[in-house]
């Protein structure tokens, strides 16, 4: 289905285009001139001659749910739409979310029982937690109880109870308990599918989180943030390969898309030490992208220390980066570059805001904020915090085991590393290596920190110099650290 829509005031003009997919020849096409008083009713008419056009066939309860809405305030809907459409924008940081967030709160002001805006509420607030705003858990949940007050037997509200175990309780396969059935009471929700699809990925399903991702970019084919998602999913599913494939045939159709050519790069980078893509799609990434994908301490992409700092530089003042992430990043800068007094000084500095905004119950913070709390009381010399911090996380994790690659967990490598505990170090970094997206052997001979830490460690001097092979993620003992997939994803090409 293609067309457009016209607005002028409280007029509008829709032009709705039904195509064969095969040949591209029209089936039907219509043009509605409305107020915006009538947009519900030409909604509900283009489904109607869809599925008459189509010859297709709904049961009674679809066919009457076609008219359905849970608002008839046409304000209130279009907030709702502004809503998700900003929600649907590549999310990476809680920045992005305020607006959605006004828009939503907004609708619902306008009309209080607007079921599918207090849905939007849960994931809008839910996304604000997930990057580093835990205030908003709140907040997700009193709209949860709203859900469960106004449509306790509405398959919508299912969706949200399921996006806040995913997105507050981090609870992954809950989240998929919850949401797996829905799938076929909502089979077009593409919000839904990728939730499945997300909390499918974090419990090593791979095959149902690909399906799912699949699904959704059926549904919606020009939404580019899909494609990177499932490039993702497909790498961690073992076969870098066809997840290369997927990301460049992806890539020629997006040609303005800056993140799917680095992806597909990295990946030739991690498994097969291809830098030659590497180094050009890296340093086309937008700022906004840098702090979440960009590695600028890899060899050859920059010609000297300036040109990476001011990379650097403009991924921090891009906006969109959390603000500890920035600092993260400085932190990290002046580690690589071997300034470790300045890395110290900055890891204290941090230390002490970051134990001022915490609060006093450590227990109700995330993993995220425990693990970087974890490596800057250990780089500002308090073992007993850094110590408990790393203890909450461990107990966490038995909770939420995530197959994906979580960054959080190198900055518990780093607090080992300070506390000058090898041994735990190294057993955080075989627990890194069993993920979907871990670190390779390739990573980690890069890694000049880990180099120097780990230097004379048997251990980690035979793993990194055991494998031929850039790709091969097998330990020293030849035991593969992949017991969901029949064979080790990542042997040697």
């Amino acid at each position: 289905m293609e067309g457009s829509v016209r607005r002028s005031g409280d007029r509008v003009r829709v032009t709705v285009l039904l195509i064969d997919a095969v040949n591209d020849q029209q089936i039907w096409s219509e043009s509605y001139d409305r107020t915006l008083l009538d947009i519900f009713a030409i909604q509900s008419d283009i489904a109607r001659q869809i599925v008459s056009n189509i010859q297709g066939e709904l049961s009674p309860e679809l066919y009457a749910d076609i008219g359905a809405r849970s608002t008839e305030d046409t304000a209130a809907y279009d907030l709702y739409l502004q809503a998700r459409a900003g929600f649907q924008s590549d999310i990476r940081s809680a920045v992005i979310l305020e607006e959605p967030l006004r828009l939503i709160r907004q609708a619902l002001a306008i009309d209080p029982n607007f079921v599918e805006a207090w849905v939007e509420l849960v994931r809008i607030c839910g996304g604000l937690v997930w990057w580093d705003r835990p205030e908003y858990a709140e907040c997700a949940y009193e709209a949860l109880l709203q859900l469960r007050l106004l449509a306790p037997q509405n398959p919508r509200r299912v969706v949200a109870e399921g996006i806040y175990a995913y997105r507050i309780d981090r609870d992954f396969p809950k989240a998929l308990e919850l949401l797996r059935p829905m799938a076929s009471e909502l089979p077009n929700d593409a919000a839904l599918l990728k939730f499945i699809h997300y909390s499918a990925r974090r419990t090593a399903r791979w095959d149902e989180a690909v399906a799912a991702m699949q699904k959704v970019i059926l549904l919606g084919p020009r939404d580019e943030s899909n494609h990177d998602d499932l490039l993702v999913t497909l790498a961690a599913r073992g076969n870098w390969q066809e997840a290369v494939r997927f990301g460049e045939e992806a890539a020629a159709k997006f040609p303005d898309n800056r993140l799917l050519p680095f992806l597909a790069a990295d990946l030739r980078r991690k498994y097969a030490g291809d830098l030659s893509a590497y180094g050009p799609a890296m340093l086309a990434l937008t700022p906004s992208l840098r702090p979440a994908y960009g590695n600028p301490w890899i060899a050859g992409v920059f010609p000297d220390h300036q040109a990476r700092r001011q990379w650097v530089a403009e991924a921090i003042g891009s906006g969109v980066v959390r603000p500890r992430w920035a600092t993260a990043i400085e932190i990290t800068h002046h580690r690589l570059e071997g300034r470790s007094l300045e890395a110290r000084a900055l890891s204290k500095e941090m230390f002490r805001q970051v134990q001022f905004e915490l609060s006093d119950n450590l227990e109700r913070e995330g993993p995220f904020n425990l693990s970087l709390l974890a490596m800057l009381a250990a780089s500002a010399g308090d073992e007993t915090t850094a110590r408990r911090a790393i203890a909450l996380v461990k107990a966490k994790r038995e909770k939420e085991y995530d197959h994906l690659m979580e960054d959080n967990r190198m900055f518990i490598v780093a607090a080992y590393l300070e506390l000058g505990d090898l041994d735990g170090a190294w057993e955080e970094l075989k627990v890194l290596r069993t993920m979907a997206l871990g670190p390779t052997v390739w990573d980690l001979r890069q890694d000049l920190v880990l180099q120097n830490y780990f230097a004379n460690y048997p251990p980690f001097e035979t793993f990194v110099s055991s494998a031929n092979g850039v790709g091969k993620l097998v330990s020293s003992d030849s035991t593969n650290l992949r017991p969901d997939l029949k064979q080790p994803p990542y042997s040697i090409r």
